[in-house]
C-alpha cells in the first residue's frame, strides 16, 4: 500500500507539539485519519516516545470510540510490520486494550470508579436512563411546586400568577428545567446560582458594569473582534497581492478600522454606541481581468461573515444601554430571584433524591 500524502495543513496538525490545537474541518476531510497519524507519530517519536495508554481520547459516541480504537490498532499493526524489531511498538499492541478511548461520560465514569476514595463519591451508583431520570425530575419538581403553593409566600404567588404562567404550571416547570440544565452546564453550579442572585440585587449602573456577566460579555466581544481583525488583515494581504481583488482594499481597510476602534472600547455603553453607529463601506464594483474570480468571491463571503458576526453581537448582547438593562432588572428582579431560588432548591432536592435511589445522570458524571 502506498504511503498516504498529507496536505500542508494536515501535516502541520500531525507535527505540532507543546501547544493546544483546535482543528476545524468539514465532514469527510480526514480529521480522524489525521488524529490517528498524530497519535502514531507521538508513539513513534525517536526522542520522546509515548505509550498509547498515556493518551486520553474522548468522543461523543460509543461507535466513534470503537472506530477510533480500531483505526489506531490498524495503524500500530502496520507500524510493527514495517519495524519488526521495534520492541516499543510491539508493546503498544498489548497496551491498546488498556488505552482510554471512550465517550466523555465513559471516561468520567472510569475516573469515579477508580478514584472514588479521593472524590467522596459512592462507586455503587447506577447510571439512570433518560426516561427514568425525567420521571424522577418530574416527581421532585411537582412536590416542590405543591409545597410552594401550600406555603403561598408572596414572592412565589406573584411569580405563579404572572402573565407567563397564567394558564397552568407547564411553562413554569419548563422554565425551571431550562435554568437547571444551563446551571448544570457550568463547572460549579453553586457559584453560578450565587452569581445570578447577586446580579439580580444590583442597584447601580456602576455595579452592573463591574458585574461578572457584563465583564464576561465585554471579554467575549473583544475576543470575537480580535478574530475579525485577524481575518480582515489576512484579506487585505490577499487583496494587495496579485491576482487578488485590489479594488476591495479601501473597503476592507475601513472595516478593519471599525473593528479596531470597537476593540479599543473601555465600557459596555461605548460598545453599544459604536455598534449603533456602525456603517460599512461599499465594495468597489470595478472589474479587472487580472483578478482571480474565485479569490474575489472568497473575500466577499468572508467579509459577509464578519458583517453578520458584528450584527449578531449587537442583537445578542448590545441591543440596550446599561441604563435600560438596569431598569429591566429592577422591574423583574423579584420574580427572577424567586425563579432562580426555586430552581436552586429543585437542584438540591433532585440531587438528594438521586442519592437515596443510588442513581446518577450524565451531569453527575461530569461534575
Amino acid at each position: 500500500m502506498s504511503e498516504r500524502r498529507w496536505t500542508p495543513e494536515q501535516q502541520r496538525v500531525i507535527n505540532l507539539r507543546d501547544c493546544n490545537i483546535l482543528v476545524s474541518a468539514a465532514a469527510g476531510s480526514g480529521k480522524t485519519a489525521v488524529l490517528v497519524e498524530r497519535i502514531l507519530s507521538r508513539i513513534m517519536d525517536k526522542e520522546n516516545p509515548i505509550n498509547v495508554d498515556q493518551f486520553i481520547i474522548v468522543t461523543f459516541t460509543k461507535a466513534a470510540a470503537a472506530e477510533m480504537r480500531e483505526r489506531i490498532g490498524i495503524a500500530i499493526d502496520r507500524a510493527v510490520a514495517d519495524n519488526p524489531g521495534n520492541l516499543h511498538l510491539q508493546q503498544q499492541v498489548a497496551l491498546l486494550h488498556h488505552a482510554q478511548i471512550s465517550t466523555i461520560h465513559s471516561f468520567c465514569g472510569y475516573v469515579i470508579q477508580n478514584y472514588f476514595h479521593r472524590i467522596g463519591v459512592d462507586p455503587s451508583y447506577r447510571l439512570g436512563n433518560e426516561t427514568e431520570m425525567a420521571m424522577v425530575q418530574s416527581d421532585v419538581l411537582a412536590d416542590l411546586l405543591e409545597e410552594n403553593y401550600q406555603d403561598a409566600s408572596p414572592d412565589f404567588v406573584e411569580l405563579a400568577e404572572s402573565y407567563l404562567f397564567d394558564k397552568n404550571d407547564h411553562k413554569l416547570e419548563e422554565l425551571v428545567m431550562q435554568i437547571y440544565k444551563y446551571a448544570m452546564s457550568n463547572p460549579w453550579p453553586e457559584k453560578w446560582f450565587a452569581s445570578v442572585k447577586q446580579m439580580l440585587k444590583i442597584e447601580t449602573e456602576e455595579e452592573l458594569e463591574k458585574s461578572e456577566l457584563v465583564q464576561g460579555i465585554i471579554q467575549y466581544t473583544k475576543k470575537m473582534l480580535a478574530g475579525f481583525g485577524d481575518t480582515l488583515e489576512q484579506l487585505l494581504t490577499d487583496c494587495a497581492c496579485p491576482p487578488g481583488p485590489y479594488m476591495y482594499v479601501k473597503a476592507l481597510q475601513s472595516d478593519l478600522d471599525l473593528v479596531n476602534e470597537l476593540e479599543e472600547s473601555e465600557t459596555y455603553d461605548e460598545i453599544v454606541q459604536k455598534l449603533n453607529a456602525l456603517a460599512f463601506a461599499r465594495l468597489s464594483g470595478a472589474k479587472s481581468d487580472e483578478v482571480d474570480v474565485d479569490l474575489k468571491e472568497t473575500v466577499k463571503q468572508k467579509r459577509e461573515v464578519i458583517k453578520t458576526g458584528l450584527k449578531a453581537l449587537k442583537a445578542d448582547f448590545y441591543a440596550q444601554t446599561l441604563s435600560e438593562h438596569l431598569k429591566d432588572i429592577k422591574l423583574m428582579a423579584g420574580k427572577l430571584l424567586t425563579l432562580v431560588e426555586l430552581t436552586e432548591e429543585f437542584a438540591l432536592r433532585y440531587q438528594y433524591d438521586k442519592k437515596d435511589k443510588g442513581l446518577a445522570d450524565f451531569n453527575d458524571l461530569e461534575q
